[in-house]
Parts: structure tokens; C-alpha cells; sequence
């Protein structure tokens, strides 16, 4: 960003969503081939592709963030609609389910000192919830009427979209206010 250098890594690649690891190192992505069938892709800084890991059938991959170096979060929808979030092992390509499958969407990961913020439908409308990952509870964390949207933590604070009449609006407050409500189905 300093010296605002950018490098192109990858051509004729459908990438979505691509999330860098937190030694800078490493990106994760979704790579949608021309059949519709999804994957997510681990590349170097050069764009070299290090690990792919398909898709259960028929399943999507949905806005991938790293956890650490060796795993990460990420939304899957399946071919019956339903969603749910799911860690991925990326040493061993292995698949653990955290969030039962519901049909509300799922979406819009970020993940910070063992929480995963998204975004869900699950209420009727779209707000935050907030993932324990360490005892897969779930809060959900925001309530309004129009939509919230890309949660992101700086330090102590949320920050995210929310929908209003005259389009996005940032909204910030501290973790420590955000206390929710349990959610015991998700």
C-alpha cells in the first residue's frame, strides 16, 4: 500500500472472495470452474496454486477467511439451499461442520480472536451474528429492519455496512456493548 504497487497474480482464473493469510503469505479463494463446480483455491504470493480442495457435490463455497496459517472458515451452500459455516483444515482437506444447516443465507465471514462475525437471514432479516469457535455458540449481535452487512473488527470495535434509504452507511461499535442474543438452532 505504501509504495501503492499492484501485481496481477492470476489470469483466466474465476477467483471470488479471496481472504490473505495473517503472515501475508498465503490467499484463499473460490474458484468456480465452467461447469459451476466450486473450490477453494490456497495460492503463494506469485499466484502458484498450493492446495485446492473441491467442493462437496453440488455444494458452494461461500467467502473464505483464514483462521490461522493451517485453517480457515467458510460458508457452503448445499444443492437443497440450505447454508451453514464449516472450518477447514488445510493440511489434512478436512471439512468440520460448526452451525447446524438452515435455509436463511450465510455470508460475509470475518474472523478475529477465535469469533467468526457473518452475516445471516437467520431472524428474517439480514444482521450479524458472532461464531465462539472454541464452543460453537452463536450470538446474533445486530437488529434492524434494512440489512447489516461485512463485519469487520478493529482492536476493540465492529465495524460494518448497514442498509439505509440512501444506500450504505458505516457503523462502529465496541465488542464489549455488542452483547446479543443465543441463538440455540444455528
Amino acid at each position: 500500500i505504501k509504495g501503492k504497487d499492484e501485481i496481477k497474480i492470476t489470469s483466466k482464473a474465476k477467483y471470488f472472495t479471496p481472504d490473505i493469510s495473517p503472515s501475508g503469505t498465503k490467499i484463499i479463494a473460490v474458484s468456480v470452474n465452467d461447469s459451476l463446480q466450486s473450490e477453494l483455491h490456497v495460492l503463494d504470493k506469485t499466484g502458484m496454486l498450493l492446495l485446492n480442495i473441491p467442493a462437496p457435490q453440488g455444494a458452494i463455497y461461500v467467502h473464505p477467511r483464514f483462521i490461522d496459517q493451517h485453517s480457515a472458515v467458510v460458508a457452503m451452500r448445499m444443492p437443497d439451499a440450505s447454508m451453514g459455516l464449516y472450518r477447514i483444515n488445510l493440511e489434512k482437506k478436512s471439512i468440520e461442520q460448526l452451525t447446524p444447516l438452515t435455509k436463511p443465507t450465510v455470508g460475509f465471514t470475518y474472523v478475529d480472536k477465535g469469533m467468526v462475525y457473518f452475516t445471516s437471514s437467520l431472524a428474517g432479516t439480514d444482521d450479524l451474528y458472532a461464531l465462539n469457535l472454541a464452543n460453537k455458540s452463536v450470538k446474533q449481535i445486530t437488529s434492524g429492519g434494512t440489512g447489516n452487512y461485512a463485519p469487520s473488527v478493529w482492536n476493540d470495535t465492529l465495524t460494518w455496512a448497514a442498509f439505509t434509504s440512501n444506500g450504505f452507511r458505516v457503523q462502529e461499535r465496541a465488542l464489549k456493548e455488542m452483547t446479543g442474543v443465543a441463538i440455540t438452532d444455528a
